[in-house]
């Protein structure tokens, strides 16, 4: 996979393969990823900035958010899917990125 990536070929990871491109994954204690996306995957909050609690695992269509910075997916595997549009997730570990 690190060869993959450093050939500058597309890679995707869902669910765990998601968490092994990351620097760590703190699903199952803290278990070292492959460090190919800066940052780590931690267990969503049960509560928010506001003390309203969260059901987890998270489970329902909630919209897909563009990082600050971007204006859209394209060169990205959702190009052509709108920002804000609504997708079905079922998790309870959210991705951290550094940037």
């Amino acid at each position: 996979i690190k060869e993959a990536a450093v050939r500058e070929k597309p890679v995707l990871g869902i669910c765990v393969g998601m968490q092994m491109l990351f620097d760590v994954s703190h699903e199952f204690g803290e278990t070292p990823g492959l460090g190919l996306i800066a940052g780590s995957v931690s267990r969503i909050p049960t509560v928010n900035d506001r003390g309203e609690r969260y059901k987890i695992p998270h489970i329902g269509w909630s919209p897909l958010c563009l990082p600050r910075g971007c204006n859209g997916w394209g060169g990205t595997p959702l190009a052509g899917i709108d920002p804000g549009a609504e997708v079905y997730f079922v998790h309870s570990y959210a991705a951290q990125p550094v940037n």
